[in-house]
């Protein structure tokens, strides 16, 4: 694996036989992207384009396959633990905003939390994941992202609803040190700031 100051490079085995490619190692979801033979308009690069028909183990999957979930931002199931996470977050959340009196946008299809934007006048709180065993809690800075539209400043909360699955998403786990201690059989979280990183 290689490091430079933005991203990690890590080389794969793709099909059978493998063939060796160099993907961007990407902690908020689950799935490798790479070029394939029949891409359009590719991107130069070094290595050798993915043939799936030279593969004997390649398979098709549909778009609602669970391993096509990966997501930058947060999904949380609506039936963790037999309550609906999704709804108690996003109501602590309002609740939060409601008492600086921000108003909340509304857009046709999609129940993400979005709120008008008042720079100065309220704070953004952390969120905490709570895993057996260990806590993660996301940094203020990282648990909205804001827009700008027809001179309309708001932002919205990054964290939609799952559909039979949750993840964290890349947004929530930045500045964080995810690791699984194989001794302790333990997930731990570290606080970090990762523009310091010098491995």
């Amino acid at each position: 694996m290689t490091h430079n100051d933005f991203y990690y490079i890590g080389e794969v085995g793709i099909g059978t036989p493998p063939i060796e490619v160099r993907i961007f190692v990407d902690t908020g979801g689950g799935q490798i992207w790479t070029q394939c033979e029949s891409c359009v308009n590719c991107y130069d690069q070094d290595s050798p384009c993915y043939d799936s028909e030279a593969s004997s183990t390649y398979q098709r999957l549909p778009c609602e396959h669970p391993f096509c979930s990966g997501a930058p931002f947060t999904l949380i199931d609506p039936r963790t633990n037999r309550v609906n996470a999704y709804t108690a977050l996003i109501g602590a959340l309002q609740r939060h905003y409601d008492s600086y009196g921000l108003a909340r946008r509304v857009f046709p299809d999609n129940d993400q939390l979005c709120i008008d934007d008042r720079p100065g006048i309220y704070e953004h709180p952390t969120i905490t994941y709570h895993f057996q065993g260990a806590d993660s809690t996301v940094d203020c800075r990282f648990v909205h992202t804001e827009f700008e539209s027809s001179q309309i400043t708001y932002f919205c909360i990054n964290v939609f609803t799952g559909n039979g699955v949750s993840i964290i998403g890349a947004t929530d786990q930045q500045n964080m040190r995810i690791i699984y201690d194989n001794n302790i059989n333990s997930l731990q979280f570290f606080p970090e700031e990762c523009a310091h990183d010098s491995a």
